[in-house]
């Protein structure tokens, strides 16, 4: 038998520089290098090398939990066990209010304000507090109605609910005009994301409804001259949206934007509709319905994480499933009081998919 030298040996492929996941190509001898088909707990450093992913796996709530949200400072509030809590530093929980419902709860801080809801239960908690949206006093205005998203761009709040879009009045996130400040994209609604740049007054909606991306701009001061960019053909998957606040987006110009996740990949979404492809080449959401997101600072840059759970599971315990029902508002003043603490971030979900920014 011939004997082998080392030398003559060829490698198959060799890593200067890992790139990411490639799920798109059909044929594993055809992956572009750099690409890996599957990279478990793995960052990517600077250097492009992979690197084992820090962390640990710890259970600080009992429960079953959904929809945690933190403004990364001092506050940290969740659905657990169909109440709205808010969970503490030392990891107990404090109830704000019980039996919101399994349904999905969105939170928006405005100022010193947390607002919340899940379409069913709407209003805000202010110093630990949960309040009622107050009715309004002036004539042609109501109460501002709840939703299944909520946003707040120009100093007006907006909320998703079925196929339209309504707002607040300028000025007053609690009351709107029912006749002016609606606007019907179709539905399901599935992303609302404000982006902007204060220094080149520019602002805008980018939404997705009706199994599409589009980018709604002209919105001052009326909806009725709002224009329409489509940006894609597919949908924004549930949950996937998430902000950037003060991203770089030229010579001394810093702005809001946006990234989402579609089947055909993940997207950013700057001011004035212009829309960065990050991965579709090689890599798109194909095995996530819906889940959550998040932006995290990770050595120095930020990290878009989507997670969330396969369309055959049930995501986020029971709350798959579950229609709304009549859309209500909380009709006390105040509700319960709660303890007022710093406390951290979180997020749970079965698998995860991340891009760095």
């Amino acid at each position: 038998m011939p004997r082998l030298i080392q030398d003559t040996l060829k490698p198959l492929i060799e890593f200067k520089k890992f790139k990411g996941i490639d799920n798109l190509c059909t044929d594993d001898l055809r992956l572009e290098p750099g690409f890996v088909r599957v990279a478990n707990n793995i960052d990517i450093d600077s250097e492009m090398m992979a690197r084992r992913r820090k962390g640990v796996l710890d259970k600080v709530v009992n429960g079953s939990a959904h929809s945690l949200w933190s403004d990364e400072d001092r506050l940290c509030f969740g659905v657990i066990n169909n109440d709205l809590d808010q969970i503490n530093t030392d990891w107990s929980t404090s109830l704000i209010l019980a039996s919101v419902g399994p349904t999905k709860m969105n939170f928006l801080k405005i100022g010193e304000r947390v607002f919340f809801s899940n379409r069913i239960v709407t209003g805000y908690i202010l110093n630990g507090v949960a309040y009622a949206f107050p009715e309004s006093v002036r004539p042609q205005r109501q109460r501002m109605v709840g939703g299944e998203l909520i946003e707040y761009l120009n100093a007006r709040l907006y909320v998703a609910q079925d196929d339209t879009i309504y707002r607040s009045i300028a000025g007053s996130p609690m009351e709107m005009d029912l006749e002016n400040n609606f606007i019907v994209v179709g539905g399901p609604i599935t992303m609302l994301m404000g982006v902007g740049a204060d220094h080149l007054h520019i602002h805008g909606l980018y939404v997705s409804g009706g199994g599409k991306c589009m980018y709604l701009s002209n919105l001052e001061p009326s909806l009725e001259e709002a224009r329409y960019k489509l940006i894609l053909d597919v949908p924004a998957l549930p949950g996937s949206a998430v902000a950037i606040e003060r991203m770089a987006l030229g010579k001394d110009v810093v702005g809001r934007c946006c990234v989402w996740s579609t089947v055909i990949g993940i997207f950013m979404g700057l001011p004035g509709g212009k829309v960065r492809d990050l991965t579709s080449d090689h890599y798109g959401i194909l095995d996530i319905e819906e889940g959550a997101s998040l932006i995290k600072w990770h050595n120095g840059y930020r990290q878009y994480v989507f997670m969330g759970q396969e369309a055959a599971e049930t995501a986020w315990g029971d709350i798959k499933g579950i229609l709304p029902g009549p859309l209500v508002n909380l009709t006390s003043g105040i509700l319960e009081p709660v303890f007022y603490a710093r406390a951290a971030d979180g997020l749970t979900g079965s698998d995860s998919h991340s891009q760095t920014i």
